[in-house]
């Protein structure tokens, strides 16, 4: 292979591996998450956990946890 082919091979793998690190976010626990998509909020929640999402959504968190 050539210079060039490593080159794009690389930056290929980088997109890659970045797409995959933001698609994953963690709910801590007594938290929810809710997430949108350009502006539209998505009708359901995501509870505590590890999920695999859209690497386009932002994600607003909740404290569900009573104040006392």
């Amino acid at each position: 292979m050539n210079k060039v082919k490593l080159g794009i091979a690389g930056a290929m793998a980088a997109v890659v591996l970045i797409t995959l690190w933001n698609s994953f976010i963690t709910v801590e626990a007594g938290h929810n998450k809710v997430a949108t998509l350009f502006g539209k909020v998505q009708p359901e929640p995501y509870p505590e956990g590890m999920h695999l999402v859209n690497p386009l959504l932002d994600f607003i968190s909740f404290d569900l946890r009573q104040q006392t």
